[in-house]
């Protein structure tokens, strides 16, 4: 059993060193190493594009943001990449492992830092209508009264001039022009009442 383990071994070094030229059973494990993890962060990143958001977040925090399945991928990517690099430039084997790991974990810090930013970007740039309550705002499509329908308010919120439906409990209509305080928020449509200058 163990001699055709080694057979079996031998047969895939050999198969391995064909398909990318390698000198040895470890350099095959970098270029291995290297391809796969290549070819599966371009198809993450093909499927992100896509409207596909696999990405997961495993609760394993480095300081810059939780790691993502990304992350880990740019790691074993990246420090692939840099195994092969060393064994073509003849470095030691132990300075090839020391430097693949720490070029792959410098590819991890900084795409757990990029994708929290990211995110961060993702969420100032969703817009909470809870931000306009409090806030003041020009008429833009006559408001009917007693909420008998809607019309539309233009307000700067989140520092961009939005344009929302707005509903007003008053017994009288609110016309186009009018400046109005908005004062609660029911189901994304905002309450609102005439501004006393």
């Amino acid at each position: 059993m163990y001699r055709n383990f080694v057979l079996k071994s031998k047969n895939m070094d050999i198969v391995t060193t064909d398909i990318f030229g390698a000198t040895s059973a470890i350099e095959s494990a970098y270029w291995w190493v290297a391809s796969i993890s290549t070819g599966l962060f371009i198809l993450l990143i093909i499927m992100n594009f896509s409207g596909l958001d696999i990405d997961h977040d495993f609760d394993l925090d480095i300081g810059v943001g939780d790691v993502s399945l990304s992350a880990i991928l740019a790691f074993l990517c990246v420090g692939g990449w840099m195994g092969v690099l060393g064994y073509k430039t003849k470095l030691p084997v132990g300075g090839i492992f020391v430097f693949a790991v720490v070029s792959g974990a410098v590819a991890l810090v900084a795409t757990a830092f990029m994708m929290k930013k990211m995110k961060g970007l993702e969420k100032s740039g969703n817009l909470n209508k809870e931000n306009a309550v409090g806030l003041i705002g020009t008429v833009y499509l006559g408001i009917p009264a007693k909420r008998n329908g809607t019309g539309q308010v233009q307000i700067v919120i989140q520092g961009r001039l939005q344009t929302l439906h707005a509903a007003t409990e008053g017994k009288k209509d609110i016309p186009t022009g009018d400046k109005v305080l908005v004062y609660n928020l029911d189901k994304e449509v905002l309450l609102v009442e005439p501004y006393a200058h």
